[in-house]
């Protein structure tokens, strides 16, 4: 047996207390994860799970629906709503408020998760009993992972004995949580137990695009010149006149770019318009909203942190009602300070008190039953209501109703957690996947697609730093079959023009004196 085919094996011995599994992108970590966790499983004791975390919702989604596929048990949460799930029930003894509101108008997440590496130090019982649940944790990505959440983990290893396997690769390591300390993936690599994935699943049909993703992600690694020239024919650098967009602009040049692009794609293909910046993406869609979607894993988000909210606060009416008003402003245009202020100061503790704020009547009034059975199933109606009372109005648009429409479908069962019912429901109403979507590269991250189109390639974008290359390497891995990246001739990203094509060179050749 090979010292590879032995690595693996030593990902199912629960004996061995942590593997790190590093991988590029689109080499099989998730396929991997998932059939550990299959394996394992397969052998717990009743009452015992496996435990799947990563840190976007879009990754522990693909995690689950590829679990489901293969009939493997396994709970997935992003670290986030693990986190808040554990702190919950001691947050008054945390020091943090109770019940505990996590996320918009609550407790950052960072808070929580210092508190539940907190938790488990002062109370190894707790830890106990967690990591025992939990004989196996898989954590996803985990190159991203803060620090704080990290010591969770040693925190059920140490005290509850949960065998850890950590997937990562440090070139995707593009997250920053507002500058919390993140774990050392490279020295977590470098020390102990480890195995390396080595084979590029995601460009089996392609596999020309995916040697050259390899040699690219070394470059990138290593700070060198981008071999440009020597991409496939599926790679494309298209020269666009002007700036970023902006304001509300596309601008015609990068409009007529992307509806050209769009169109020499097979209708039956699907392809992903990918940027950084989230105002770019909005753009992009609304100039091309006939032929592409907004990534609708962003709705879905929105419901599910409103929701982890919302369950810090059940039993106290004003609390909930004030949940479901920072949704509305979230998702709205009208909902101004103003309006949130009248509303607030609706919302008293013991009831309703609209007084003379007549003029947020109908919208504070949809909370009154709140007030008699404060519970999640009367929050949930409420916001049916809250989203007719809005449309009634006018002078308040909901522009992303679905959120919404998730919750106020919400039922959860006495039996069942009410995120485990959450992400049930959340799956039953999503539509079929678009084939054509516009989406921020962080969002994307997790996800694949036949095509993918860089929207806008500028210095802002991709600067020539670690964080620059990082975050190009990850957008241009989304891509199975092609890449299209539209390069603007006013502030290129010096990671493009460096050792590009001949062709897009004498596009700009004033340009290329200046790099």
């Amino acid at each position: 047996m090979d010292a590879r085919v032995a690595a693996l094996v030593r990902l199912d011995d629960l004996t061995v207390p942590t593997v790190v599994v590093a991988a590029p992108a689109g080499h099989g970590k998730t396929h991997e994860a998932v059939a550990v966790a299959g394996r394992v499983a397969a052998i717990l004791p009743a009452g015992r799970e496996v435990l799947f975390l990563a840190h976007t919702n879009a990754a522990v989604d693909e995690a689950a629906r590829r679990a489901r596929e293969v009939s493997v048990p396994m709970r997935c949460r992003t670290f986030d709503a693990f986190t808040a799930e554990l702190v919950r029930p001691y947050a008054a003894a945390l020091g943090l408020p109770a019940p505990l509101r996590v996320g918009t108008g609550g407790v950052r997440f960072e808070e929580v998760a210092n508190a539940a590496a907190s938790l488990l130090m002062r109370s190894p019982a707790i830890a106990a009993a967690t990591g025992g649940h939990f004989p196996l944790i898989i954590a996803d990505e985990h190159q991203d992972t803060r620090a704080a959440h990290h010591d969770v983990l040693l925190g059920l290893q140490r005290h509850g004995g949960s065998a850890l396997r950590l997937f990562g690769d440090g070139m995707q390591a593009i997250y920053r949580f507002d500058d919390a300390q993140l774990v050392d993936w490279d020295a977590l690599a470098a020390q102990g137990e480890s195995v390396s994935l080595d084979t590029p699943h995601r460009w089996e049909e392609v596999p020309e695009l995916g040697l050259w993703l390899r040699d690219l992600r070394e470059a990138l690694r290593d700070g060198r010149e981008v071999g440009w020239d020597a991409a496939p024919d599926c790679v494309k650098l298209v020269p666009v006149q002007g700036r970023a967009p902006h304001g509300n602009s596309l601008g015609m040049p990068t409009y007529t770019a992307l509806r050209g692009a769009l169109n020499s794609i097979p209708a039956d293909h699907t392809v992903s318009l990918l940027a950084w910046r989230n105002k770019t993406i909005s753009i992009v869609q609304r100039a091309l909203r006939s032929q592409v979607v907004l990534n609708e894993g962003a709705a879905v988000d929105v419901a599910r942190e409103a929701l982890l909210g919302v369950l810090g606060v059940v039993g106290s009416a004003a609390a909930m009602a004030r949940v479901a008003v920072d949704l509305l402003a979230r998702l709205s245009v009208g909902c101004n300070a103003n309006i949130r202020g009248m509303l607030d100061a609706c919302l008293e503790d013991d009831g309703l008190n609209i007084g003379r704020r007549q003029s947020v009547a109908h919208l504070a009034d949809v909370f009154r039953p709140l007030y008699e059975r404060p519970d999640l199933s009367t929050w949930s109606e409420c916001l049916g209501r809250l989203c007719d009372a809005v449309t009634a109005g006018g002078a308040i648009t909901i522009h992303r109703v679905e959120p919404f429409h998730l919750l106020a479908a919400l039922q959860v069962p006495p039996d069942q957690d009410p995120v485990d019912a959450y992400e049930a429901a959340a799956r039953s109403r999503r539509r079929p996947p678009a084939r054509h979507i516009a989406s921020t590269i962080h969002s994307a991250k997790g996800l694949a697609f036949d095509h993918v189109i860089v929207t806008h390639a500028g210095t802002a974008d991709f600067p020539d730093t670690i964080d620059g290359r990082r975050l190009l390497y990850t957008a241009l891995t989304r891509a199975r079959r092609s890449i299209t990246i539209l390069v603007p001739d006013v502030a290129p990203s010096p990671l493009l023009w460096r050792g590009a094509p001949r062709e897009l060179a004498r596009s700009r050749p004033e340009q290329m004196s200046l790099l």
